[in-house]
């Protein structure tokens, strides 16, 4: 008897049941979905690497993001620390600084974090171009030396209220300090004028503090004027002085320089302690 060998028989997709043939179908479309998605990633990160443009396009962004991404966190640092100081100088550029157009004035330079003013004829000096700087309940600092000259080589303008005045230190004849003005009085006429002793190339730290009606100011700590401005006009001293504002440090016939200029919010606490030094005034 003849003996044959049967091997299994293959059915084509097309005797397949319905139900099986539409989920083989349905899986190769996926299949080829995704076969399309990969080559298309693929095309893609091949073009931006045989690209330099689209390379440095992609780089510019991501550095773009990078930035604004550290503003968001300094900003959201800031108003979690309000009291903390903020720093008013840059580094090597006069970013948010100009220099005063005053009559015979000396240049003005920054060099590693320092305001470098030139002798002049007279005034010489620069002023704060930004914005954002509060009218109270703030104090600022900034640390200044006189180089060579004999005569104020920091007066810091400040903004009051809806007013502005100066810290002089170092006036008439360089041995003088005070606001101006006061009831359109000058340092040298008002109750806040003293003498007080600089010498030249050595760094002093210079302060000033900011309330509803008191103007306070310190050098090197010490404090050498706490008065009360309640019912009384503050004001710039007439003159070309009035161009530093809002914010500005000038010198008089001098050489000087200025750094570490920042400023702070005050705390509720020393807002009240300058409200109680008012108090005490009345009696």
């Amino acid at each position: 008897m003849q003996t044959s060998t049967c091997l299994p028989q293959t059915r084509s997709v097309s005797h397949l049941p319905m139900p099986i043939l539409v989920a083989t179908w349905a899986l190769d479309m996926t299949t080829f979905r995704k076969l399309i998605a990969t080559t298309l990633i693929l095309a893609t990160a091949s073009l931006s690497a045989c690209n330099p443009k689209a390379r440095k396009e992609a780089k510019d962004q991501d550095t773009l993001a990078k930035l604004k991404l550290e503003q968001r966190l300094e900003e959201a640092q800031t108003m979690a620390r309000p009291y903390e100081w903020k720093t008013l100088f840059g580094k090597d550029a006069m970013e948010n600084w100009e220099q005063i157009e005053y009559a015979g004035h000396g240049p003005v330079k920054f060099e590693s974090g320092t305001m470098h003013i030139e002798q002049g004829a007279m005034l010489s000096g620069a002023r704060y171009t930004g914005d954002g700087l509060p009218t109270k309940d703030y104090e600022m600092e900034v640390e200044a030396r006189r180089i060579m000259g004999s005569d104020f080589f920091c007066c810091l303008t400040f903004p009051f209220r809806d007013h502005h005045a100066s810290f002089v230190c170092g006036g008439w004849g360089g041995a003088w300090i005070g606001i101006s003005s006061i009831n359109n009085m000058d340092a040298y006429e008002n109750s806040t004028g003293a003498s007080y002793e600089f010498d030249d190339e050595r760094w002093y730290k210079v302060r000033v503090r900011c309330t509803e009606n008191r103007i306070q100011a310190w050098i090197d700590d010490k404090e050498v004027v706490s008065t009360n401005v309640a019912g009384k006009e503050v004001s710039m001293r007439f003159g070309e002085i009035e161009d530093s504002v809002p914010l500005g440090i000038s010198t008089f016939t001098v050489t000087a320089e200025a750094r570490n200029l920042r400023l702070r919010k005050l705390t509720p606490e020393e807002i009240t302690a300058a409200e109680e030094l008012n108090k005490a005034d009345e009696f």
